[in-house]
């Protein structure tokens, strides 16, 4: 057991009671020395521990005496002096470390004074040593009153002062830019609404100091009447953030709102829930933005107004444009527009924009002369009159006009004048409810208006012009067109021989020269006594093919005068006769009559009509006449050339009969030969200028025959070798004789070849098929059912059966199979002749 046990087993002195007190004494100093050791040994054991912590500290401690001389130090001291722990000992501090040459204020009276004051029983200094910053903490260490001596904890605080520093840095950087921020800055508590700090931006938003601003509820930075919606925002907000922007508006102190657009964002701030928002400033963009849209609808307005006098003709629908245009310009209640009337000198109303549907009527019809008052001023003030209409005043600066305008305050009067005079008058009129109406009008809409003015004013020139100009083309080009159109009836005139083509042709193309309704024209058949309607169009009650006897209507009047009848209006003229009433009771009013004649009579009358009265001018009459001189003289022509047509088809049958008379068994042999040729052509087709060239073709098939013998013609009996070669020889000589008649030469064809085979073995050239002209393909059916119908000395004549027979065995050998076919079409014109010759 250990000593220390043993004590401790023994808490008393107990003693047996036969010890004796020396023995006992003896014992009880050896407890005691005990204890002592044990004593002393803890004490040793407190010290080394308390030198150990006191050695750990990390912050340099030193112990000095009254005389300031080091003590005690521990190792963090000595790391700090770089100074080993012996050579420390016994110096002055000051000199040690820090090196300041003198004690700290608070330990230099130690030396002097014998009790230590309150201020030195603990203090605190902030030094800088050798680029660091230290916090040098001094309190007294008594060892009795007659011994004190002083602790000094140096804390390295370069680290914490940087951080002290750069958070004062910070903080004033965020001050200096929170103070500095273009926009208002609030910073609220999310629970309550309460702004606890705000900045410079904030207070000039407001018009309140920062000292109110500061406390305020957010609620109270809106109008009163949106507080429901502005809290609503703020909850968002609070939720979500800057996702919850706004445009809003706050109300300054003076009561004035202002619009902003508010940013807001949730922050945590120790444990504090706040919100930091930013109100950006909103008027200047409101009305920069609010100034472009007005400079956007101006430049808009303006360039429609270009592009109208650019573009557009029609005055009327420029006028439109520029007045719908200036009222948006000017912002101005009404605009109203004029056109200049050159021949009555007076300006025409034309188009309004912003007046009444009650009144349109008072402005249609209201005029305004040039010298009227407002147009007068309007010309002495540099181009612009601007008139200020006030209530109970005597004076009429208007001249009487615009009484129908009700609560007419000023108006702006803008005269447009071109190279020679005026064009038109625009003017403005703002009402006295109107702010506009009780200042001036602003110098810069009057220089608009200018602008405007000059604009319009080239347009309209340029409008007046074109319109002189598309007046003299219009009429020129009518002029024009009526010649061509006279040259088309010309033409068309000059290459038809039909009066009933001439006719159709004229009354086709009258309406391109005359504006009428209806046209006809008319011909007088004196024998019948009446009038037959050959042409026309627009005829309701009659047709063409008509016959109107004479007694029946005042057209009679022209064939006994020779005169021209012009009627202006039928109904007010009265109708007497059937034939005018019934052209009334079609609702045409102006007839214009005009006679054609014919080898100096009259015979016939061209007319035109329109429904509206007095629709024809004297150019019209003009037209009329000349087409009406064409119909004649075509007539004419139609006759002369029928006549001689006429003359030149006897001739031609005097001719034939001729040549068929040289045989009695021939006799009108070449008109049957042509009327089954004539009938054939029309079944297949052919166009009447062809059918006449056929006719001719088939009177003059046999004009050969004139150079051959009577003696073969009127043979008997059948024809010899010799005789038959003489008698083929016919169609050769024929095409011989006509040679020299240039304008036969087209039917020379037909009468060399219509004895020509369809399989090549005919004569006199033994063509074949499609190489035998169409002429001669007609003509061989034509002649061969002739010759076989017809008595010959050798044979009587063959049946209607037989003919069809023949041709039928013959088709594709000796005749066109498609001539065969169309000439079945027709049998039922064939005659049988007792005539015999041959062929």
């Amino acid at each position: 057991m250990k000593k220390n046990d043993t004590h401790n087993n023994t808490p008393d002195f107990a003693r047996p009671a036969d010890l004796t007190d020396a023995e006992n004494e003896r014992r009880a100093m050896l407890y005691l020395l005990e204890d002592l050791e044990e004593t002393t040994e803890a004490v040793s054991k407190g010290k080394k521990e308390w030198e150990a912590t006191f050695d750990a500290i990390p912050d340099a401690i030193l112990i000095h005496d009254r005389d300031f001389k080091i003590i005690r130090c521990n190792s963090a001291y000595g790391r700090a002096a770089g100074m080993d722990f012996n050579d420390m000992m016994g110096k002055l501090y000051y000199d040690v470390f820090p090196k300041t040459g003198t004690p700290f204020k608070m330990c230099a009276t130690l030396e002097t004074e014998k009790t230590i004051s309150d201020e030195q029983k603990r203090w605190s200094e902030e030094m800088a040593y050798q680029n660091k910053f230290y916090r040098v903490t001094g309190f007294p260490l008594a060892i009795n009153s007659d011994n004190v001596n002083y602790v000094h904890i140096i804390e390295d605080i370069t680290e914490k002062k940087a951080e002290e520093t750069a958070l004062k840095e910070s903080e004033y950087r965020y001050k200096t830019l929170y103070d500095n921020l273009n926009d208002a800055a609030f910073l609220a508590e999310s629970d309550t609404g309460l702004i606890i700090e705000s900045n410079k931006p904030a207070e000039i938003l407001l018009g309140r100091p920062v000292q109110e601003i500061i406390g305020m509820h957010f609620s109270q930075l809106h109008p009163a009447e949106k507080t429901a919606e502005y809290e609503k925002h703020f909850a968002t907000h609070v939720k979500k953030g800057r996702g919850a922007d706004y445009e809003g508006e706050v109300i300054r102190k003076d009561g004035k709102l202002v619009p902003v657009f508010i940013s807001a964002h949730p922050l945590v701030i120790g444990d504090k829930r706040l919100i930091f928002g930013i109100f950006r400033d909103l008027t200047f963009q409101k009305e920069s933005e609010e100034k472009i849209a007005n400079e956007a609808a101006l430049t808009k307005h303006l360039l429609m107004i270009a592009n109208a006098t650019a573009s557009t003709t029609d005055t009327e629908k420029l006028m439109g444009q520029v007045v719908a245009c200036v009222k948006q310009i000017l912002k101005c209640d009404c605009v109203l527009s004029y056109l200049w009337d050159d021949e009555a000198a007076i300006f025409r109303p034309c188009r309004a924009e912003g007046i009444s549907h009650a009144q349109i009527s008072f402005f249609m019809t209201e005029l305004v002369k040039s010298a009227a008052l407002m147009v007068k001023k309007a010309v002495d003030n540099n181009g612009i009159g601007e008139i200020k209409l006030e209530t109970g005043s005597e004076e009429e600066p208007l001249g009487g006009h615009y009484n129908w305008l009700e609560d007419a305050g000023t108006l702006a009067v803008l005269p447009i004048a071109g190279r020679d005079g005026y064009l038109g008058l625009i003017v403005c009129v703002c009402g006295r409810t109107n702010p506009k109406a009780k200042t001036d009008i602003a110098q810069r809409d009057k220089e608009l208006l200018r602008g405007i003015g000059q604009q319009i004013s080239v347009s309209l020139e340029e409008a007046r012009l074109y319109k002189k100009a598309l007046d003299k083309t219009m009429e020129l080009s009518h002029k024009v067109e009526t010649i061509q159109v006279m040259n088309n009836i010309d033409r068309n005139i000059l290459s038809s021989l039909e009066p009933q083509e001439i006719l159709e042709t004229v009354v086709r193309l009258i309406p391109q020269v005359v504006a009428c309704d209806r046209t006809a024209v008319n011909i007088a058949d004196r024998k019948k006594g009446g009038w037959f309607v050959k042409a026309g169009f627009g005829l309701a009650s009659y047709k063409v093919g008509d016959f109107i006897p004479f007694s029946e209507t005042t057209l009679t009047n022209i064939l006994n005068t020779g005169r021209t009848e012009y009627i202006a209006n039928l109904k007010e003229a009265g109708a007497s006769l059937p034939l005018e009433k019934r052209i009334l009771s079609d609702g045409f009013l102006t007839l214009l009559r005009i006679p054609f004649v014919v080898k100096g009579e009259v015979t016939g009358v061209l007319h035109a009509g329109a429904r509206r009265a007095s629709a024809f001018t004297p150019d019209d009459l003009s037209t009329l006449k000349n087409l009406s001189a064409q119909i004649g003289v075509a007539l004419e022509h139609t006759k002369t050339l029928k006549d001689l047509e006429d003359l030149f088809i006897g001739t031609v049958r005097a001719l034939s009969n001729a040549i068929d008379a040289k045989s009695p068994w021939t006799m009108g042999h070449s008109e049957r030969v042509t009327s089954y040729a004539l009938k054939i052509a029309k079944t297949i087709g052919l166009e009447d200028e062809r059918l006449k060239r056929l006719e001719i073709a088939g009177l003059l098939h046999d004009v050969g025959k004139l150079g051959t013998y009577e003696t073969i013609l009127n043979k008997p009996g059948r024809l010899t070798d010799e005789e038959l070669a003489i008698m083929q020889q016919h169609p050769a000589q024929g095409a011989a004789i006509l040679a020299p008649i240039k304008q036969l030469e087209d039917i020379i064809p037909g009468v060399k070849y219509h004895h020509e085979f369809y399989d090549g073995n005919g004569y006199p050239e033994k063509l074949k098929g499609d190489d035998i002209p169409l002429m001669a393909r007609i003509l061989k059916v034509a002649d061969t059912v002739d010759a076989m119908a017809a008595d010959r000395p050798y044979r009587k004549g063959r049946s209607f059966d037989a003919i069809i027979a023949e041709l039928k065995k013959f088709s594709g050998i000796q005749f066109d199979p498609s001539i065969v076919e169309a000439f079945l079409k027709t049998t039922n014109g064939l005659q049988p002749t007792d005539n015999a010759g041959p062929v």
